[in-house]
């Protein structure tokens, strides 16, 4: 639709002069306009019919002479001009999104004012600037609207430069009926009268950010705040606001703000910077939200159920849940706002540091918590799975092709988040090593102690029904998935303990941050410091209280007030109190177990891979080597930020940052895990070719890209070398340190790890056992699960792991026994190997006993994907009985006593250990798919107490009542679900549905899931995606339901390129659950009707490669492994 006039201009597409950009077709705008700045005036009206009228006012410098401009603009342009004179406007032809503005002259190069005037309609369409409805505490629905522009949707806001590399600053006035709050990413510098019952709000002017990181909420709001110290010399004291809808406890709201505050000051220590964006931060808690989280410089907005954990009812998975995320989300401050990717195929500049500094970050907002522990079960095997596949693979960083939304959609995956925050976390840990005495990364697990209560949840408290996220979509911010019903993401792994010290000043300088051996070799224990003053995390007890029998306390900070806004605008505070906050300190242990910090700390003797390795000098400076406790790489983080500080970045210049502080060639090192796709399988192999041999044996290891065996064909996947180099399909070899540790010589442990570097097909070096003679040794590669890839070694040292795995965590520690675990089943689903290791690695975790969370959580997935395929075998009808019946005798049955303590009753106890708390979950979900009817009668009848189950287990019990068919159950959550106010006990109701076991029951649901069905639009994707992962009966009928109800739902979730990707993303899920009965030609006939301009608007790539790719995958390990399994599952009856 043109402006008056209409539209000018001719030429070539794509070229240069004005002729090019009169008729430009590209994806990336010319390279002409330079913006400077923005003031935008909005005023939003939330009443019907929800108009929303703009003017910007854009202050651009010509970088040539030029007769049009191109922007982005998807609203109805009312009017243009330049420096006052006017200017026509029309659509591109090839470009959804950007306008041509034509200027009817030729303007020389230099300044200008470029204005646009606007209106739109309000819509819940979950992007750009839209509108979330909720029911407020009287009944009545109340209204807001906000913004979520990530990555491309802020033009449907106002017109503007609409990429990430085009910083500019930013003035805001915003127009809303009195009474709203209005926020934005910068305080509010002026409130004034506008006639008719409105207020203009206006902003300070900000720093110079990307036009995705603008934001804007006005609403009926009520909220907490927070004075903060600062963390370093030189920054300032930050005033934190957390916000709600009226009706959310306050308590709850307390309990997010006092993570913020132990958070802000811990990353301006760490980062050496301070927080970039002024005196504030908010966060606020959003009824409609489709992502996680957004990283809106200064204005963070969240799911509710993200942000907001109540302290009496929620489990400690949710408490650990909002930690991580918040901490996700304001690592990206730094990581993404304040230094950012410079276009969309660098996201992971952004996502990847977020991903591993949540890990970081929340052991400090939450002391004890111990998210690094898990960081390989919860993050590494997501990326693995998702990268594996050979379909779907992309690069790290990619710098061309980047050619449409849809394509910077895919990127928002586990490749930009996990692989990203692995490859760091390896990084850290190898900047980190000793040369002439290489870390001792692995000796023995970690004596597991409890968590204060004060850092978890209620265990004794009764909540009502309980459940994570099951949604699958490829949400904005810190992505949280899994589903109770497809036996996802429970809980986590680990908690340990730690101590407080005094409050202590500090400029921030390096030596401050990872001196004393915080940060040991190898290591990622959050880096916690003497004399640090990181402030308290929430709810840190301490000593007398470390019992688990008390809900969650307010975190209590200085200085907290909860306000609202009356009638008038004004703010109204009531103090609440609080107490200033202590210090908290973390140690951690060197090589040789002692504490760096002269005290002993209970079970850090103990400590796991990723804390341990040498003292530093203790003195501050970086010694001889410059290598201890990850200095190295926390200065080259530094030196990043400040280099490209309020600018943008490519991936190579992180990893000069990195060598230029380190003096290693980490560009080099990284070039192919950047550019290349994928990740490398790693093979050990016995040098004299005796695959039986026990004496004297050698042995070696070699490279090759990970992926689906047929890859391998003509040298195609292959390593580069001299027969393969010509082929387009050869791969080039990755840099690849390795930690290896093997059997101690007096058989009752490990050796101290040593690592190997490769970088080439086949390593120089050889791996061998102590005395150079294997013996009957074992050697585990890629000790501590450190690196990003997977390992495959030869028959005999597959028994002899799994023989050290069945002795107990002394001879193989859990994270290595769930590497193995992961390793052996994805190989031999690629076709690379044979399903015996994985299923004698299973039998060993039944004979190692125990409720250790990670082998648990790896083998939870497999042995419900083993029962899914068996069930579409030809020809086994015997074999699945046999696998359900070995699974719950052989392999579950130790580990369900140890977290039941003999009993089967959904029951805690004042003494369990955070890691039992976390595990019992997983073992009682996986007992109940598998159809212990002793546990699932205990589940109903958990749930059918005055009380209810105890908060940590109540997911747990509502799914498995659900899925054995209790039809109150089912009808309970189903109404928590519809109708709970509290978005907490909404989430967990709806991740138990997953578990429908009845036809009706799963129709009511995919009915809830169409345009006015009661499900709200941000919960669709997590409530289908369970039933379709589930496995059940639900599955294929769920899949019905996606194949005729594509477009409806793509309507439901938004009707946006994101939501099509939503939908494309569960129509993978239902292709990779066998019991979804996909067929090829049904995936064809999906697309045919939906992709393109059709239907829903499915994208092509990479969705529907990855969903044909998962359909072989089903095919090949059905012909290869089902008779090898129901033979091997004969021989062990």
């Amino acid at each position: 639709q043109g402006g008056s006039g209409g539209g000018g201009g001719g030429g070539s597409m794509g070229g240069s002069g004005n002729g090019g950009i009169c008729a430009w077709g590209d994806y990336r705008l010319p390279n002409v306009v330079v913006p400077h700045s923005y003031n935008l005036t909005i005023e939003a009206d939330l009443q019907p019919p929800r108009q929303v009228v703009g003017q910007v006012d854009i202050d651009l410098t010509l970088k040539q002479a030029a007769a049009c401009i191109v922007l982005h603009a998807t609203m109805d342009v009312v009017k243009v001009t330049l420096d006052g004179d006017d200017a026509t406007w029309e659509r591109s032809k090839e470009q959804e999104g950007q306008l041509l503005v034509v200027l009817g002259r030729e303007r020389a190069a230099g300044g200008g004012l470029l204005s646009l005037q606007f209106r739109y309609t309000l819509q819940p369409t979950l992007s750009g600037f839209y509108l979330s409805t909720s029911t407020g505490p009287d009944g009545q629905e109340q209204s807001m609207a906000l913004t979520d522009f990530e990555g491309t949707s802020a033009r449907k806001a106002f017109p503007c430069f609409d990429e990430p590399q085009l910083k500019a600053k930013f003035h805001l006035t915003l127009t809303a009926d009195r009474g709203l709050t209005a926020l934005s990413n910068a305080p509010e510098e002026a409130v004034t009268e506008a006639g008719g019952g409105k207020l203009h709000h206006s902003f300070q002017e900000t720093e110079p950010m990307s036009t995705y990181l603008f934001a804007m909420v006005v609403g009926n709001l009520s909220y907490v705040h927070w004075e903060v110290p600062p963390g370093i010399n030189g920054s300032q004291n930050h005033t934190i606001r957390v916000f709600g809808v009226p009706g959310r406890p306050k308590v709850q709201l307390d309990a997010a703000a006092g993570y913020a505050a132990a958070l802000l000051p811990f990353y301006e220590r760490l980062l050496g910077a301070a927080y970039p964006w002024g005196p504030k931060l908010d966060l606020v808690a959003v009824p409609d939200y489709a992502g996680g989280a957004m990283e809106n410089v200064g204005l963070i907005t969240f799911r509710e159920s993200y942000l907001l954990a109540d302290p009496q009812t929620a489990g400690l998975q949710e408490h650990l849940e909002v930690a991580s995320i918040i901490s996700h989300e304001m690592s990206h401050m730094w990581f993404g706002d304040f230094v950012t990717p410079a276009f969309w195929g660098h996201l992971w500049l952004a996502e990847g540091p977020a991903t591993y500094f949540e890990n970081v970050g929340g052991e400090q907002a939450l002391p004890g918590s111990a998210f690094l522990d898990r960081f390989y079960a919860d993050s590494v095997t997501r990326f693995l799975d998702h990268d594996g596949t050979g379909e779907g693979s992309h690069p790290l960083a990619t710098t061309i092709g980047v050619s449409s939304d849809d394509m910077v959609e895919s990127f928002f995956d586990p490749v930009a988040y996990e692989k990203g925050a692995s490859l760091l976390r390896l990084l850290r840990a190898y900047l980190s090593r000793e040369d002439e005495a290489p870390p001792r990364l692995l000796r023995r697990s970690r004596q597991l102690m409890a968590l204060p209560v004060g850092h978890g949840a209620d265990v004794t408290g009764r909540g009502r029904v309980s459940s994570v996220d099951s949604s699958s979509s490829s949400g904005r911010g810190r992505r949280v998935n899994g589903s109770v019903g497809s036996l996802g993401d429970l809980s986590r792994r680990r908690v340990q303990q730690v101590v407080a010290g005094e409050t202590g000043g500090g400029d921030g300088d390096v030596s401050d941050i990872v001196s004393d051996s915080t940060v040991p070799s190898g290591g990622d224990s959050s880096p916690g410091y003497p004399g640090d003053d990181l402030g308290q995390g929430p709810g840190d007890l301490g000593g007398d209280q470390r019992q688990n029998n008390r809900p969650m306390p307010v975190p209590q900070g200085p200085d907290q007030s909860v306000s609202s806004s009356d009638s008038s605008g004004s703010r109204n505070s009531a103090s609440s109190g609080g107490s200033g906050s202590a210090a908290t300190t973390f140690s951690s242990t060197d090589a040789a177990g002692v504490s760096s910090q002269g005290a002993s700390v209970p079970g850090e003797e103990d400590s796991p891979p990723e804390v341990q390795g040498a003292a530093s000098s203790g003195d501050g400076s970086e010694g001889d080597s410059g290598q201890e406790d990850g200095r190295r790489f926390f200065v080259g983080l530094r030196r990043y930020l400040q280099t490209h500080r309020y600018g943008n970045a490519v991936s190579g210049d992180l990893w000069e940052a990195l060598a230029a502080t380190s003096g290693e060639d980490v560009g080099k090192w990284m070039e192919a895990w950047t550019y290349q796709p994928g990740f490398p399988l790693v093979t050990v192999a016995f040098e004299d070719g005796d695959g039986n041999s026990t004496e004297g044996a050698r042995l070696g290891a070699s490279q090759a890209p990970f992926g689906p065996q047929e890859l391998r064909l003509n040298c195609s996947g292959a390593c580069v070398d001299p027969e393969c180099s010509n082929q387009p399909g050869a791969s080039r070899p990755w840099w690849v340190p390795l930690a290896y540790t093997t059997a101690a010589s007096n058989g009752t442990g490990a050796t101290p790890s040593r690592w190997l570097e490769m970088d080439s097909c086949k390593t120089g070096l050889q791996i061998v056992a102590e005395g150079s003679r294997l013996g009957e040794a074992w050697v585990k590669l890629n000790a501590g699960q450190l690196a990003p890839l997977r390992v495959q070694y030869p028959p005999l040292l597959w028994d002899r792991l799994a023989g050290a795995a069945a002795a107990d965590h002394v001879q193989l520690p859990e994270v290595d026994l769930a590497g193995l675990l992961d390793d052996s089943w994805a190989i031999a689903a690629a076709g690379h190997g044979a399903i015996a290791p994985f299923l004698n690695l299973t039998r060993a975790l039944g004979q190692r006993g125990g409720a250790e969370y990670s082998p648990w959580k790896v083998v939870s997935s497999h042995a419900a994907a083993v029962a899914h395929l068996l069930a579409a075998a030809p020809g086994q009808a015997a074999c699945l009985p046999r696998w359900t019946s070995y699974v719950r005798t052989q392999v579950l049955a130790a580990g369900l006593q140890a977290a039941l303590r003999g009993s089967s009753s959904f029951e805690v106890g004042a003494g369990d250990s955070t890691s039992l708390r976390l595990a019992r979950p997983l073992l009682l979900q996986l007992a109940g798919h598998f159809g212990d009817s002793t546990i699932q009668q205990e589940a109903q009848r958990a749930l059918q107490l005055p009380e209810g189950p105890p908060s940590d287990l109540a997911a747990v019990a509502a799914a498995v009542a659900i899925g054995s068919g209790s039809a109150s159950a089912f009808n309970e959550a189903l109404k928590q679900f519809l109708s709970d106010p509290s978005p907490e006990v909404r989430d967990r109701a709806r991740g138990a549905l997953a578990a429908a076991a009845t036809p009706a029951q799963v129709q009511r649901l995919l009915t809830a899931c169409l345009p006015g069905g009661g499900a709200r639009p941000q919960d669709v994707s997590g409530l289908l995606g369970g039933l379709l992962s589930s496995g059940t009966a639900a599955s294929p009928t769920a899949w019905s339901f996606m194949q005729q109800q594509a477009e409806q739902l793509h309507k439901k979730l938004g009707g946006t390129t994101r939501a099509a990707a939503e939908v494309a993303a569960l129509v993978v899920q239902a292709a990779q659950q066998p019991a979804c009965k996909v067929t090829a030609a049904q995936l064809d006939q999906l697309w045919q009707r939906n992709g393109g301009s059709n239907g829903a608007g499915l994208p092509r790539k990479p969705y529907l490669p990855t969903a044909r790719a998962a359909l072989k995958q089903h095919r090949r390990w059905l012909r290869t492994h089902a008779g090898p399994l129901c033979h091997w599952l004969r021989e062990v009856e």
